[in-house]
């Protein structure tokens, strides 16, 4: 059922629609136009926020060329026989090869202790004398010495090896059964966290008298030879501090040679996925840029993409292509730009990007097709300076830089359009009010009016009888 109203009883005036439309016209012009701005910048941040996203990820491709990571090109290691060494190169390793004898390897320092007689049969079994047990581990200035106090008779092997455990950072000590499961023999073992003569030895200054000499197993150094440098001695068997970008993985005595090369697979990987993260900027730049005219007789609209009244997302394009388009080699004899790299700018402003070309540069001048690609990605990508302000699109995607600066612009113009949409609410319901008084009064007159007037029509027909 529709309400009823009983506005206009007196005067025949609709006042409650009257209140409504002029509200409704107020509102039309004084709330509507910001509240379409207010919208229009939420969607525009919006976007801006994606964009960043975007920039953030063309950083991330790109800083896989850049010379902090090692350089242009990737690289990859081969040996000739893995179960001696492995090999795994990184940008910044020299294509060469090396051969390698390995003599050593290195290895954790081992302690065995067993009782001094009888043997221990059960976990709770106990040490029979002694008052402490003491064991060093490693040498030097980083040397750590454990003291484990012995309860004699009372102290069992589980005990002791729970607190060994409690008071060393550098050892592990374990119960291993050395017999069988219906026959236990049981020997506390300690076994050296670190490989290598400095930081993985052990040592027993102080035997306790409940237990026999310890059976040791020493730790050793990797020691091996690089033909053409010398015999090299290393506390491990991952070794990544004597060929540049380079780390061997020793696993056996014996021979086996080692070659770095250009892992042209890779590189060219790396280069489509940061050419499909440039293509997917500028498709998502002209796409949010469109400005659609709509025409309907003499009524002409445009309808903004959320980024068409901003420029901050077209500079940043301009800069990025500023970037690509000014890198040089200039020391190349026939790899100089990224065109030679099979790298091309579309008419449309994406990239293509052909595999084969790049192939054949890296064969041709690899120096060229590294210093090319870091170049440009120490441009665009790498932050530089004291305050890490550098790099074309860290200015836009850094805390407070350009694209932060632009969308708390736009957050601050958006709080005071909502102050202006209250205040002109509060100013409608104002004048609503006062309107409504106003035909309150006149519908208090004219009904006051109205009974006057049938009061005089009464008396006037009673004189005409």
């Amino acid at each position: 059922m529709a309400a009823i109203s009983f506005s206009g009883l007196a005067s025949g005036i609709d006042s409650d629609a009257l209140i409504k439309a002029t509200s409704e016209a107020t509102r039309k012009q004084r709330i509507t136009p910001n509240q379409t701005k207010i919208t229009s910048l939420t969607d525009t941040n919006t976007s801006l926020e994606d964009f960043e996203k975007k920039l953030a990820a063309l950083q991330s491709a790109s800083l896989k060329f850049a010379s902090l990571n090692g350089g242009g090109l990737q690289k990859q290691g081969a040996s000739s026989d893995e179960t001696k060494v492995s090999v795994t190169a990184g940008n910044s390793a020299i294509n060469s090869s090396y051969a390698l004898t390995v003599s050593a390897l290195a290895k954790n320092g081992t302690i065995s202790l067993g009782p001094s007689a009888g043997t221990y049969t059960a976990s709770t079994g106990t040490i029979s004398a002694g008052t402490e047990q003491v064991i060093e581990i490693g040498t030097g200035a980083t040397k750590e010495t454990v003291t484990v106090p012995i309860s004699a008779g009372v102290t069992t092997i589980s005990q002791f090896v729970a607190s060994f455990n409690d008071l060393s950072s550098k050892a592990s000590a374990s119960l291993i059964n050395i017999g069988t499961t219906a026959t236990p023999n049981y020997r506390i073992v300690i076994n050296a966290n670190s490989t290598g003569t400095a930081d993985g030895s052990i040592t027993v200054t102080t035997n306790a008298a409940g237990f026999a000499a310890p059976t040791a197993s020493p730790a050793t150094d990797a020691v091996f030879t690089i033909a053409g440098i010398g015999s090299i001695t290393r506390p491990t068997n991952s070794v990544s501090d004597v060929i540049a970008g380079v780390t061997l993985d020793i696993k056996s005595t014996g021979s086996a040679t080692v070659n770095i090369e250009d892992d042209v697979s890779a590189s060219s990987a790396l280069v489509q996925e940061m050419v499909t993260v440039w293509n997917d900027i500028v498709t998502f730049i002209k796409d949010k840029n469109q400005i659609v005219r709509e025409e309907n007789g003499e009524d002409v609209k445009n309808t903004f993409s959320s980024l068409a009244t901003t420029r901050v997302d077209d500079n940043a394009l301009v800069s990025l292509r500023g970037v690509l388009s000014s890198t040089r080699y200039t020391s190349g004899s026939q790899i100089k730009v990224f065109a030679d790299l099979g790298i091309k700018t579309e008419r449309d402003g994406t990239l293509s990007f052909n595999a084969d070309t790049f192939k054949t540069a890296v064969s041709t001048e690899s120096v060229s097709v590294t210093n090319l690609l870091s170049d440009f990605a120490n441009q665009i990508a790498t932050t530089g300076g004291i305050d890490g302000s550098g790099g074309t699109i860290n200015q836009y995607i850094r805390f407070n830089g350009l694209l932060d600066t632009t969308v708390n612009s736009n957050k601050s113009l958006i709080t005071s359009l909502n102050q202006r949409i209250a205040d002109a609410e509060a100013a409608i319901a104002k004048t609503e009010q006062a309107m409504r008084q106003r035909f309150a009064t006149l519908e208090s007159t004219m009904s006051r009016l109205q009974n006057q007037q049938s009061q005089l029509t009464s008396a006037l027909a009673g004189l005409g009888g």
